[in-house]
């Protein structure tokens, strides 16, 4: 079930994700497994054996695309994006592991997949690029699929995928305001809510 999750991941975020080169991946990776630490580029050059020239621009690619983010002494830390780009890159599930450590939350990898599915289908249908979308909080990834949902986004989204999202969806402390079962039994089964905006006024 994993590998065919991982398949639609991959689907719903390749518009949104850049483009990578090896040695730009090797830096990547470096940041998002050992994160919550922070390596300025000389440090990384030191590290992986990098020309200093190569290593500066390699960091400097990645802090544009908000993959990685510096402290102001210009030491960098991975994003949940950069771990998110790393997971639709190479389906390995260690990354999964550090998608939940970023956003602090304790979720099956099977209902966390689901709701990044959903949450890519989003960043696409609105014409984000994994930069400009604002998820490095869980509670700011939130506005994308909800938006989305009420949008009429889930109409063509597997039921298996929408359900286990769900599951996610009532992890977020945000499900204290937002009543989830609600909004899923309106926007899944009922396109109704959609065109009169009923979803809107579930707080």
């Amino acid at each position: 079930m994993e590998k065919i999750l991982l398949s639609f991941l991959r689907d719903s975020w390749e518009k949104s994700i850049p483009y990578l080169t090896d040695d730009e991946l090797l830096v990547l990776k470096y940041y998002v497994e050992n994160f919550p630490n922070m390596y300025t580029a000389y440090t990384i050059s030191k590290v992986l054996k990098l020309n200093i020239s190569t290593s500066y621009k390699i960091v400097k690619r990645l802090y544009e695309n908000r993959l990685i983010l510096p402290d102001p002494d210009r030491r960098y830390r991975a994003t949940v994006k950069g771990a998110l780009t790393l997971l639709v890159k190479t389906s390995d599930l260690k990354y999964l592991e550090i998608v939940k450590k970023i956003w602090r939350v304790d979720s099956s990898f099977i209902s966390l997949l689901a709701y990044l599915i959903i949450l890519g289908e989003a960043i696409s249908f609105y014409k984000f690029k994994i930069d400009e979308a604002f998820i490095c909080s869980l509670t700011g990834s939130l506005g994308y699929v909800i938006s989305f949902i009420t949008d009429g986004g889930l109409k063509h989204t597997m039921p298996f995928i929408v359900n286990e999202a769900f599951k996610f969806l009532k992890l977020i402390p945000m499900s204290n305001v937002l009543n989830f079962e609600i909004l899923q039994k309106l926007c899944i089964n009922d396109e109704r809510c959609v065109k009169y905006g009923i979803c809107y006024t579930l707080s």
